[in-house]
């Protein structure tokens, strides 16, 4: 259960009626007129849990005139840009939802700087203790499943109605499995042999290309005995 802190009370503050934003830059306390404030009275920074909120009350009956809960991304509260004692915050009605943008002034520097270190302490306190809750969760977190193949063990792959083992880590020969992929040696060459050339005579040809017999270097069927064949 979270309970209710007070982290900041500024005795003295004033609200304003603003114009609409003028430029996209931001707001100027120069556009309203500070001298004709809407309300007066006290603001409270108060903080439930991870929540907080300006509280404008009323200094002597307590009673609540606005309440600007303060959003994590600091769009809530803005300062203007030609003041560091002015910004415009959102008021926000807790029971219809309607909000609106009003001005919100001190009559000291030193107001203004204690309502901005109150909403960072605020949002620093919030922020380390969701990192240390985040921490734990992880922390509690079971450690992470080793799945890679130890030694010596397989994995099996079934492909249709075959199933193929192979072996992932240590433990293979790799002469044994490199000795499948073998190629085998090319076959012995054989030696050319030589063409002897006779030194004359009609016997060399005949053995040599005696295939070539009968031809046009064979005898003619007139028995030419010269190799050639007589043309008439």
């Amino acid at each position: 259960m979270s309970y209710e802190s007070v982290l900041c009370v500024i005795r003295e503050c004033f609200v304003y009626r603003i114009p609409p934003r003028s430029s996209a830059t931001g707001y100027r306390a120069n556009d309203w007129d500070v001298n004709q404030f809407l309300w007066t009275g006290r603001l409270r920074v108060i903080a439930i849990g991870d929540d907080c909120a300006l509280h404008l009350e009323d200094n002597s009956t307590g009673e609540l005139f606005g309440k600007c809960p303060i959003h994590p991304d600091g769009s809530s509260v803005e300062a203007v840009m030609d003041s560091s004692r002015y910004f415009v915050i959102k008021i926000v009605d807790g029971g219809t939802g309607q909000h609106a943008f009003v001005g919100l002034g001190f009559p000291e520097r030193s107001y203004a700087f204690d309502m901005n270190v109150a909403l960072q302490d605020h949002a620093k306190r919030v922020r380390g203790a969701n990192e240390i809750t985040t921490s734990s969760k992880l922390a509690d977190l079971p450690p992470p499943v080793d799945y890679s193949l130890k030694e010596g063990q397989k994995i099996q792959i079934k492909l249709g109605n075959k199933t193929i083992a192979a072996k992932e880590s240590g433990g293979s020969k790799e002469a044994e499995d490199l000795s499948k992929f073998s190629i085998a040696p090319p076959p012995a060459s054989k030696p050319i042999e030589s063409v002897q050339w006779g030194t004359g005579g009609t016997d060399d040809f005949e053995g040599d290309f005696g295939d070539f017999k009968g031809g046009v270097f064979g005898e003619s069927k007139e028995g030419n005995k010269g190799g050639w064949t007589s043309f008439e």
